[in-house]
């Protein structure tokens, strides 16, 4: 069974008197330039120029992006680039890589929510840690925001389950907290904090 990790990705209004939540077709607007972007470099065998760096040179980039109803699917790759292949033993170039040339690729299946602007990225052999994971994210998608929405700023958040959370809440003590929280916002949420169950 596949196993993934969540993460809630919000466009905040950096004026909020002057600009509301883009809403489900803004997170649609989103991905589908995302696509676009992704679909123009792959055309022009340079992925990198979407991707974002990793450590050990490695990158992560959208690989495929199909735009549905309510959302998005598709796959994120991370690999390398060689440019050549040298021999242990002679130290000479065995193999000149080309464009394209890589000799380690993973694929991470992943679907994003419109409705509810949450990134789900199957968890694997290969994935980056989750600092790694949302920076990277941020390298791809930010400047994807920057040019659809201007007047927002993107926030990439890993979304943990309950069952992780009651852990820390459970603890005899602690030496140093700083939590940051983040919840969906699903009607259901918003009438309970309102007292409307």
């Amino acid at each position: 069974m596949a196993v993934f990790k969540f993460y809630n990705l919000q466009l905040l209004a950096l004026d909020t008197d002057s600009h509301g939540e883009v809403g489900k077709e803004g997170y649609r607007r989103l991905f589908q330039n995302l696509a676009t972007r992704m679909q123009s470099a792959k055309d022009d065998m340079a992925l990198e120029r979407v991707s974002g760096s990793l450590v050990n040179d490695f990158y992560f980039a959208p690989f495929e992006v199909e735009i549905k109803e309510n959302y998005a699917q598709g796959k994120f790759i991370k690999f390398d680039q060689v440019a050549s292949v040298h021999n242990l033993y002679t130290e000479e170039d065995e193999f000149k890589g080309g464009k394209g040339s890589t000799s380690k690729r993973y694929g991470f299946p992943f679907v994003f929510d419109f409705e509810s602007h949450t990134l789900a990225i199957q968890r694997k052999r290969g994935l980056p840690s989750v600092n790694q994971l949302m920076k990277v994210l941020g390298d791809v998608i930010v400047p994807v925001s920057q040019t659809v929405f201007p007047e927002y700023q993107l926030s990439i958040r890993e979304m943990t389950s309950a069952q992780s959370l009651e852990k820390v809440f459970n603890a005899e003590y602690y030496k140093r907290v700083k939590v940051d929280v983040t919840f969906s916002n699903s009607a259901d949420l918003d009438d309970a904090l309102l007292g409307k169950v």
